[in-house]
């Protein structure tokens, strides 16, 4: 293990079923408080809470030494573009964080310190329209999904999505790119669950991203690590911790 590579630390997390039962101002810090009360639909507001629910419990368990720190003085805050940050006694702390959810899952990851920036995303393996992949992939992800698909057809172009969110959340861009911009490719299995993919650009440098991925049942679970100091090659070995749920 190069002991300059950053650990990435993450947690996938299903949401509790007895909503009521939740200590939400407990858990909440006062900004994040303000941002539930304004959410108008259930839906919205179970998923952006399990959210932060399960953010906070990825900070308590990382070598932080976040354990002992009250969850509501954690503050889960997000830039303009939506990429989130963490605030702690009026500072913004200097960590990566990224947070992802589908149904009744969150898929969290965090790196400490200014070594890399991470994304991450879970998408369910479901059926998508023909055109999809034709309007949101490039000739040569249209091609790996024809003639060399990761298992299913389905799960193959729910991959490359995936992998497509989580490069961009890492680059704090979201879906304001054209999705075409970034290319995926050369998926490979790997160790502890984690296969490898790569990433290029039309449009600058993205030697020093290290993509992973893996099947979870019905959903993909990609990751993206933009090296800031780039001082790794693109899929070197990274340490990958997952940290486990916390009982509610």
């Amino acid at each position: 293990m190069d002991v300059n590579q950053p650990i990435i630390y993450w947690i996938l997390s299903e949401a509790v079923s007895d909503w009521d039962s939740l200590d939400n101002i407990g858990l909440l810090s006062a900004t994040e408080r303000s941002r539930f009360d304004s959410m108008r639909f259930e839906k919205r507001r179970r998923e952006w809470f399990h959210g932060r629910q399960s953010a906070k419990n990825l900070l308590a368990g990382s070598s932080g030494g976040f354990r002992s720190v009250n969850p509501s003085d954690l503050s889960i805050e997000n830039e303009p573009e939506g990429s989130p940050y963490v605030v702690h006694a009026g500072r913004r702390l200097d960590l990566s964080l990224s947070i992802s959810h589908r149904d009744q899952l969150a898929f969290c990851g965090l790196i400490l310190g200014r070594r890399g920036s991470i994304g991450v995303d879970i998408e369910k393996i479901e059926p998508r329209s023909p055109v999809f992949a034709e309007d949101f992939f490039t000739d040569s992800e249209v091609q790996l999904v024809e003639k060399n698909p990761v298992g299913t057809v389905d799960q193959t172009i729910t991959l490359i999505w995936s992998a497509k969110e989580a490069v961009l959340k890492a680059m704090g861009k979201g879906l304001r790119l054209d999705t075409r911009e970034i290319e995926i490719s050369s998926f490979k299995d790997g160790a502890e669950g984690w296969g490898t993919f790569l990433v290029s650009s039309h449009f600058g440098d993205l030697t020093y991203f290290n993509g992973r991925w893996r099947i979870k049942g019905d959903y993909t679970l990609t990751l993206a690590v933009l090296e800031i100091e780039k001082n790794f090659a693109p899929n070197d070995i990274l340490q990958l911790v997952q940290v486990i749920q916390a009982s509610n």
